[in-house]
């Protein structure tokens, strides 16, 4: 028997499934579903100020194409990790300039999507409602996307792979223009979302099962030539939907400190440590654990105590060809996360394109936990068809979980990580939430966490071993990963600190708008020095609008020339300069060789490094007092009215970069790259009025070519859907007729 809501919904339907996926993402991430504590780390310190930014720009009617106030400025639209490309960030800007809150529910949204795409996939595979629900939620779940919520971009790795696959796998097998379409969709979502470690692993993924399929069907021309004519197209539609994100990244890799080829001891740095792989089953103990190559948030792989059974009783087993490629696919990522400790990842650097540009080998557990979860689907629906059969195998699965439990103390030992002598107190421990987990040793969590899994295996031998019942293995599931998902949230996920308090700390430097800067005032006059309120909310200069340089900001990709200004060979001039005012005339110009040896220590020195340019420069500078007036002003544009009673060079502390522009009077003159980083011009004398712009027309135009291609897929979209409509009606209408005249 079917039983409907009142509203209709069927609870058996896709759509109540999908429910069922929101509602177990809003408990298990209670701490950020319903606003109740804020993140913590990058997520506070570099992603909420930049989506303000954005947000604000946006907001203001400016493209977020630089911003004045990181980095003595700083081009945001070429930030691979920025999100001026993400969809998701204009659509929730729409409702407000970000907050906290906004940045919650933008990381909540791609665990969601996570989950959804898995539960989709899995359904593709014609795998049943409760098992599809029960390792989409695992999937959501995840250590992966716990230990990424930091950082919640990462994430986008685990939330699209799942529809990328499917969408490639329809394309090949049933070679529909519907499916590339799609396909290209989510690579672009990907793409622009993403981590760019994961968008390359990724596609290296399905190249591999590309080439799999090519060679499985290298003699039937007909399939490879279809096949291959849906994948260059899909291909050329990517390209067409990400040319702007594609353009403005290639264009300003020369200008940023990674974006090239890295060493590879940088390459293996956060590779993950053997002993870490305790995570698989028992998540609760790897954030005590000592080895510090791996970093906090690249340890955990728990993808459930239950689906992990599964997993293992399929590798235990014969399957068919997919099942085959998602176990060399679980085997290659988890020797590719070990980095030296394995011997992939070295291969990879060496040989494969774009594998030497990236750090963190243990991102790879995204595509152990991926694979992960397929196997056990594939495994929990041949049983549920042949419950007869794979006993033996049920019972060594099981066998082998209940003994890595028991062995798992002695792998501490043996290899140095010794379980505390402490006594057990997790339970006794009355003080503040942070003054807990410090306080708790590996002793507890261990006990607490073998604890919680011997009732999971308990489960396990009476549902799975003795008997099969998908429905408690389902609920069990949900309540295993909902539950070391709210255990852990605390160490990887969420501060102490209430989203109400950090809202209020953050709204008493808010400024709304972009408020001209006040020329006079030098950098450090606008840079704050509490540390302290740095390193807990990061850059106070994004949030009040001025332009200062704090000590402390975490940059994914900062400008070269600015690492360089911040090198110990100039941080004296460097400190000089950060009391001159915004914009100054150019007391002394000397060559970068000379700006220590100037003399009067308060004349304000311009430094310029290319030898022809300091001829001219040098020349042209004269003495006399100057007037300027700042008349219009946004993030991407200056314009001044000088009056100066000489020839004079004036100097901008605004970072050097090539596409800003310069017109003076109208004209186009020349913008010179000057103290280290930074920009000047040379001036006439009179009135003038200068104009700073920074524009890119290649990325304006690829812009308009890349919106012009959704539209019009929209547009294709929309009038297939009234087709099939009007083809279903006029199909009804026919069977109506015929029973008339039948009758």
């Amino acid at each position: 028997m079917i039983y409907k809501r009142s509203n209709g919904l069927r609870f058996d339907s896709t759509g109540a499934y999908l429910v069922y996926l929101l509602v177990c993402c809003m408990i298990a991430f209670w701490p950020v579903s319903f606003g109740i504590f804020c993140l913590k780390n990058d997520a506070t310190v570099y992603f909420l100020p930049v989506r303000f930014q954005i947000s604000e720009m946006i907001r203001n009617g400016h493209f977020p194409f630089w911003t004045p106030y990181l980095q003595l400025g700083y081009p945001l639209y070429s930030d691979m990790q920025a999100g001026v490309w993400n969809p998701f960030v204009y659509i929730i800007s729409l409702f407000g300039s970000y907050t906290m809150r906004s940045l919650q529910i933008e990381w909540l949204i791609y665990v969601y999507i996570s989950g959804v795409s898995m539960f989709f996939l899995l359904r593709y595979f014609n795998i049943t409602k409760r098992i599809s629900l029960l390792v989409a939620a695992s999937y959501m779940l995840c250590g992966f996307n716990l230990d990424s919520f930091q950082f919640g971009y990462w994430i986008c790795g685990t939330a699209f792979l799942p529809s990328l696959f499917m969408y490639l796998h329809k394309m090949v097998h049933h070679r529909r223009w519907n499916d590339a379409v799609l396909f290209s969709i989510f690579l672009w979502l990907l793409f622009v979302c993403g981590y760019p470690a994961e968008f390359i692993l990724i596609s290296y993924l399905l190249l591999g099962y590309f080439i799999i399929f090519f060679i499985k069907n290298r003699n039937d021309k007909k399939i490879l030539a279809s096949s291959l004519k849906l994948i260059f197209g899909s291909f050329l539609l990517f390209v067409l939907l990400s040319l702007p994100a594609i353009v403005s990244y290639v264009t300003s890799l020369p200008y940023v400190t990674r974006g090239g080829k890295i060493s590879y001891e940088l390459a293996i740095t956060n590779k993950l440590h053997p002993v870490n792989l305790v995570s698989y089953y028992l998540p609760l103990t790897v954030w005590k654990l000592q080895p510090q190559i791996t970093d906090l948030l690249g340890r955990n792989s728990y993808f459930g105590i239950i689906p992990l059974t599964l997993m293992i009783s399929s590798f235990l087993t014969s399957q068919n060809n997919l099942a085959r490629f998602f176990k060399w696919v679980f085997v290659v990522s988890l020797l590719f996360s070990l980095g030296d400790y394995g011997f992939v990842r070295a291969i990879a650097y060496k040989i494969l394109p774009l594998m030497n540009t990236f750090r963190h080998p243990s991102i790879a557990r995204f595509l152990c936990i991926f694979s992960g979860c397929i196997l056990s689907a594939f495994f929990l629906q041949k049983v549920v068809n042949e419950p007869g059969k794979w006993i033996r195998y049920r019972r060594w699965s099981l066998g082998i979980i209940a003994g890595l439990i028991i062995i798992t103390p002695f792998i501490f030992q043996l290899t140095g990580y010794a379980v505390s002598g402490k006594n057990f107190h997790l339970f006794g421990i009355n003080t503040t939430i942070k003054h807990w987990l410090d306080q708790s040793s590996i002793t507890d969590w261990l006990i607490a966490d073998i604890a919680i899994q011997v009732i999971f295996l308990a489960v396990l031998y009476l549902y799975f071993v003795k008997e099969i019942n998908v429905r408690i293995l389902l609920v069990g599931s949900l309540i295993n990963v909902m539950l070391h998902a709210a255990l852990l949230q605390p160490v990887t996920v969420v501060k102490n600190e209430t989203v109400r308090a950090f809202e209020t700390k953050i709204g008493l430097y808010k400024k709304s708008g972009f408020p001209p800067p006040v020329l006079e005032a030098g950098i450090s006059a606008n840079t704050s020095t509490d540390s302290s309120y740095q390193q807990a909310y990061g850059s106070i200069n994004m949030f009040n609008k001025t332009i200062g340089a704090p000590s402390i900001f975490i940059s994914p990709s900062p400008l070269k020339s600015y690492e360089l200004l911040n090198a110990d060979e100039n941080i004296p001039f460097k400190n000089r300069l950060f009391n001159y005012p915004l914009l100054y005339k150019a007391d002394t110009i000397v060559s970068s060789s000379g700006y220590l040896s100037t003399g009067n220590s308060t004349s304000r020195v311009a430094v310029i490094s290319d030898e022809q340019l300091f001829k001219e420069c040098h020349d042209f500078n004269q003495p006399g007092n100057y007037k300027a007036t700042l008349t219009d002003f946004c993030p991407s544009k200056w314009k001044f009215e000088i009056n100066s009673e000489s020839n004079a060079f004036f100097c901008i502390v605004q970072s050097y970069h090539p596409k800003w522009t310069l017109l003076v009077n109208g004209k186009n003159e020349e913008l010179v790259p000057c103290n280290v980083s930074l920009m000047g011009f040379k001036l006439a004398k009179g009135h003038n009025i200068v104009e700073l712009k920074f524009f890119d027309r290649p990325v304006i135009i690829s812009l308009w070519v890349s919106v012009f291609t959704f539209l019009l897929l929209v547009f294709i979209g929309v009038r297939g859907i009234i087709h099939r409509k009007a083809q279903a009606g006029r199909h009804v209408s026919k069977e109506e007729e015929n029973n008339l005249i039948s009758g």
